[in-house]
């Protein structure tokens, strides 16, 4: 049996499997459900649908709009949340002895996250665990991949998406890749609809400025494989490893970039006097930032404890 399963007259399920019952049970939707579980709505029905075959009964009335519990639906939440708080006892126990033993955690973080957006978080940690030594690795996000797979890091702040299935993770916060320009730009008479969006194949002959992949950043991947569902091909003429360099690029009129909107704040508009559009539905990528550890290396008490300040600090907007 694997970590984390139940089970009981050949039944068998995971912690996740029951928490994405209750979470489903909590919205009443399998759409909002999706969203705050950062999973797409047909992994959810799917794991959904599994776990009504393994118990042999459905959970919820599909035929209501708000979908409502079954008889055997409202037993498997009571005792669902049970096994849910439980796990998480035991988590905090353990947790609460890792401290007493281990003094010091590994953590990978890329350039521009650990320059700029993961120091406020950093410091939560430390006010929550002062007696732990944190070691930053600080490089590109496939030189982490390979310090994780490696084991050299206890765990990993990264974006997706990752290359090897060894990896684990969990969503810290998302947001869509956008088109950073000069405000003012005639650019602008591209831009279409309501929110606006801009048709990228209009940009085949526009200086891009772009991060570097020669060193593995997977912003880099990113930009490529949206190049390639526009179907143009860019004029790359500046590259970059930093996010901040890329955006005092832009500002200064020498090209434009494809960033994660979540890197981009309402002050750096403002101040660099920018204007940031999304690509046209076709041609856009979700950014996703985890935080990552290997499979074969389970989280420590300390490290769970990193995950939880980081989870918590990033759902109050802080990535945003």
């Amino acid at each position: 049996m694997q970590a984390g399963e139940t089970a009981g007259c050949g039944v068998r399920l995971s912690t996740q499997e029951i928490q994405y019952v209750l979470t489903v049970a909590e919205t009443g939707s399998i759409t909002k459900a999706a969203e705050k579980l950062f999973i797409s709505q047909s992994a959810l029905s799917q794991a959904i649908m599994k776990t009504e075959v393994n118990i042999g009964a459905p959970l919820f009335d599909r035929d209501k709009k708000k979908l409502p519990l079954t008889e055997a639906g409202v037993l498997f939440v009571k005792n669902g949340a049970k096994i849910i708080h439980y796990m998480e006892q035991i988590e905090r126990d353990i947790q609460k002895r890792s401290r007493l033993t281990q003094k010091q955690l590994r953590i990978g973080i890329p350039y521009y996250l650990g320059s700029q957006v993961m120091p406020p978080a950093l410091k939560a940690y430390h006010q929550e665990y002062p007696e732990i030594q944190v070691l930053l690795l600080e490089k590109s996000s496939f030189q982490l991949e390979d310090e994780l797979l490696r084991q050299a890091i206890d765990l990993a702040v990264l974006p997706l998406p990752f290359q090897s299935s060894k990896i684990i993770y969990e969503p810290l916060f998302e947001g869509p890749m956008c088109l950073l320009i000069p405000a003012g730009s005639p650019l602008l008479r591209f831009c279409r609809g309501d929110p606006g969006r801009i048709d990228l194949t209009e940009l085949g002959d526009v200086p891009f400025i772009s991060t570097d992949a020669q060193i593995g950043q997977r912003s880099a991947v990113v930009f490529d494989l949206m190049m390639k569902r526009a179907k143009i091909a860019p004029k790359t003429v500046f590259v970059s490893k930093n996010f901040s360099t890329v955006k005092q690029m832009v500002a200064c009129g020498m090209g434009v970039a494809l960033i994660p909107s979540v890197y981009v704040s309402e002050e750096d508009l403002s101040a660099l006097g920018l204007v940031r559009i999304l690509p046209l539905e076709s041609q856009s990528y979700q950014w996703s930032v985890t935080v990552a550890h290997h499979e074969a290396r389970p989280l420590s008490g300390v490290a769970k404890g990193f995950v939880q300040v980081l989870k918590s600090y990033f759902q109050q907007g802080a990535g945003e």
